[in-house]
């Protein structure tokens, strides 16, 4: 798979106070769009979402690219661990990095053949373990360099929360001991506060829990991911597609700030690369150049098909 283009995009940097005391660098960045976002082409036989101009796209990501002419900066081993890969952006990313220049491990649970029959199985190395269990982490750790933390569960009770801190502390750990240089964790996009839902609230203090240790994380928050394949986009395709009258429950009408799965694998491959030394927590908030609302974002779909849908 090509490594995506970098898309256009601004950037402003402020230092906020987190949970565990720390200081975290935050730095917002809004991926400029040259043509109208959601627009609808037709692929085959799958429907994909066009989320910038590939041929005005800039070198690199202001917030995360490498200096001009600045080779990636190493540990003593270049192997990328990334965890997630059965989920949508974890094996999207696989195979963007599985490209020969670093070696790439996948963690998968249960049976390696979890792995098997995708674009990138035979150019990476499958680690079979769970980040619950230390001594498959321990296995996975091995020789890595920068490690891709890309887990969390949909669901929010409180028991799957704590349990889901404890894990990425676990993990932080681990990969304190195995010497890994950095943590690139995929979190939620969204301001610290009471208001925030318990689903959200479980991203923002995973990313915590990675930072708690030694080792420096950039955490990449971003709201909902737009692609074919993606849960969010194949919930609004399939609303528009099935039902030509929508009413929309009040959820629908809150605001969101989509961004193209392009763009995000762009920032997670710039987070890897970034030859600058990350000090301690760093977020990155990253998010589209437009702030939609899901409901707006399924009858933008629909008038892309040309479909009539009548919403209440």
């Amino acid at each position: 798979m090509r490594a995506p283009s970098q898309p256009n995009c601004a950037a402003t940097s402020t230092t906020a106070g987190v949970d565990n005391g720390t200081r975290a660098r935050r730095t917002v960045v809004v991926a400029t769009q040259t043509r109208t976002p959601y627009v609808v082409l037709l692929r085959a036989t799958n429907w994909e979402l066009l989320v910038f101009d590939e041929a005005d796209a800039p070198a690199a990501t202001p917030a995360l690219a490498p200096a001009d002419g600045a080779e990636p900066r190493r540990g003593r081993n270049d192997r990328v661990l990334i965890t997630g890969v059965t989920g949508y952006v974890g094996g999207r990313l696989a195979g963007v990095l599985a490209d020969g220049r670093r070696p790439v491990r996948v963690l998968v649970r249960g049976d390696a053949s979890r792995a098997a029959g995708r674009s990138w199985s035979d150019a990476v190395e499958v680690a079979v373990g769970d980040v619950g269990d230390a001594e498959s982490l321990a296995a996975a750790f091995r020789d890595v360099d920068v490690a891709y933390y890309l887990i969390h569960s949909m669901h929010a009770d409180e028991s799957l929360v704590d349990r889901e801190v404890k894990q990425a502390a676990q993990f932080a750990e681990m990969a304190e001991a195995a010497g890994v240089r950095r943590i690139v964790y995929l979190g939620g996009l969204g301001e610290e506060s009471s208001r925030l839902s318990e689903h959200l609230r479980s991203r923002h203090e995973t990313g915590h829990a990675l930072a708690s240790t030694g080792v420096p994380v950039v955490e990449l928050r971003a709201g909902v991911i737009v692609g074919s394949g993606s849960l969010s986009f194949e919930i609004i395709r399939a609303l528009a597609e099935r039902l030509p009258v929508m009413l929309f429950p009040k959820w629908t009408h809150n605001r969101i700030q989509p961004i193209g799965i392009a763009d995000v694998l762009s920032y997670l491959t710039a987070a890897r690369d970034r030859p600058d030394p990350v000090s301690g927590h760093e977020i990155v908030e990253i998010g589209g150049a437009s702030v939609e609302t899901f409901g707006g974002m399924v009858q933008k779909y629909a008038a892309a098909r040309g479909l009539k849908r009548l919403t209440i």
